[in-house]
């Protein structure tokens, strides 16, 4: 605790020399806090309490930004979290430690010319998060930083050619062990139609810790997404991706999948602007698991919680102790990290409507039907995943301090056999940004 505390001090001294040098630096931050109730979200029995969580969760973060002349910017977010005291799992990111959770600078229009380049660990959020949302998604989204390099093409006024090179996890820092996580690629953004279009390559290696037993996967995503919101209250959202190479490059098994992400809203101008919606999500699945190709999708860093915080849970990689490795038995090799969320094998509709009863307080209500594309024909038949419901509610009492509140239910489906439960989760928010 002391050499946090002297830590902190070192940091707010540094900031303040700094704002007499620099020309322009902003500090901002924040506080969370949450109360969390969730019931049978692994196992979908209530008889056992190991998946029954009370419990509060508290995020805190600090940042300075300084601004200095050629265009020149830096950022670093110091975080913390209380999630349970005592708590070892996730060490870069257990409760009561600061972590850094940016730490980064850019150059823009380097040597006068359209290119501006990013360094450091930073956030990378495209679209709308269905490939690259967080890279650190075993932490509950309480940190979804990359560690590296990105440059960015700037074509006029129309379109942004971002190349990209991260790591998702360094672990060793010796070239004898190969334990890397890295993803590299080209992501493009337009407005050459109505909307806006986008683009990408992106190439991913998990290496295989000499023989270890994930995978060691060397493929490439080939996605491209389309969006618009139109002046008289239509939007819309069309999103897909196909993966190609190698599921596991050190036994030769061939990565071949494909997702499908689509949302359409209207919203009516009357009153409470009330807003419609359906989406439809596909992620492949493999039918025939343990021939030379693989085609379960991998969720890439389309992690936590792009379908709602309830499914998230559901497909939390603890191995055997999710019940969804008993319809679905390969979900865990999607991913090397406990904790991660790694979606893949689901389809998923979903209707719902939001609305804003005042201007301060706004609602929204969905409901979705799930499925399994595969399943374990030792333990199911049926591909019936179950029905998933939420609901958020959000109170913004002043321009920087807000409450919200977030309640989801899975109503399993037959495909994870007879006597199961609701699995549940409820949490309220209080934060403050300034």
């Amino acid at each position: 605790m002391k050499k946090i505390l002297i830590s902190i001090a070192v940091l707010l001294i540094a900031v303040s020399s700094f704002a007499m040098e620099a020309p322009d630096v902003k500090v901002n931050g924040g506080v969370k806090m949450r109360g969390y109730s969730l019931d049978n979200f692994l196992d979908f029995n209530s008889s056992s309490d190991g998946d029954n969580w009370s419990v509060f969760r508290i995020q805190s973060n600090i940042a300075a930004t300084a601004a200095f002349e050629k265009n020149v910017t830096a950022c670093v977010n110091f975080s913390n979290q209380t999630y349970g005291e005592g708590v070892s799992d996730y060490l870069d990111n257990q409760s009561g430690k600061v972590f850094v959770d940016q730490a980064w600078i850019e150059v823009k229009k380097f040597l006068d010319t359209p290119i501006n380049m990013k360094f450091g660990r930073q956030l990378l959020m495209y679209g709308g998060g269905f490939v690259l949302f967080t890279g650190q998604s075993q932490y509950a989204s309480t940190a979804m930083y990359f560690d590296g390099v990105k440059l960015t093409w700037a074509v006029k006024d129309k379109m942004d050619i971002d190349l990209l090179y991260f790591k998702d996890q360094e672990n060793n820092r010796a070239d004898a062990v190969d334990d890397d996580m890295t993803m590299i690629g080209l992501y493009v953004t337009a407005k050459l139609l109505p909307g806006q279009q986008e683009l990408y390559v992106l190439h991913k290696e998990d290496q295989d810790q000499k023989g270890a037993a994930p995978p060691e996967k060397n493929f490439y995503l080939i996605g491209a997404r389309v969006s618009n919101k139109m002046s008289f209250g239509l939007d819309y959202a069309l999103e897909g991706g196909y993966e190609t190479g190698k599921y596991d490059d050190r036994n030769q098994i061939d990565q071949k999948a494909y997702a499908l992400k689509a949302d359409l809203g209207y919203t009516l101008k009357v009153k409470t602007d009330p807003r419609i919606f359906a989406g439809y999500v596909y992620l492949s699945g493999d039918g025939t698991p343990g021939d030379d190709t693989n085609n379960s999708w991998d969720s890439f860093y389309g992690g936590w919680p792009i379908y709602g915080d309830m499914l998230a849970w559901k497909y939390i990689n603890v191995g055997a102790a999710n019940s969804l490795s008993n319809p679905y038995p390969g979900y865990t090799v999607g991913g090397r990290i406990g904790g991660e969320v790694i979606y893949s094998n689901l389809t998923m509709g979903t209707v719902g409507v939001g609305f804003a009863p005042r201007s301060d307080i706004s609602v929204k209500l969905s409901g979705s039907m799930l499925e399994f594309i595969d399943v374990n024909p030792a333990f199911t038949d049926s591909e019936e995943f179950g029905n998933y419901y939420q609901l958020d509610a959000k109170y913004n009492y002043t321009d920087t301090l807000s409450f919200a509140m977030y309640a989801g239910m899975i109503d399993p489906g037959d495909a994870f056999g007879p006597d199961t439960e609701n699995a549940y989760e409820f949490y309220w928010e209080t934060s403050l940004k300034f």
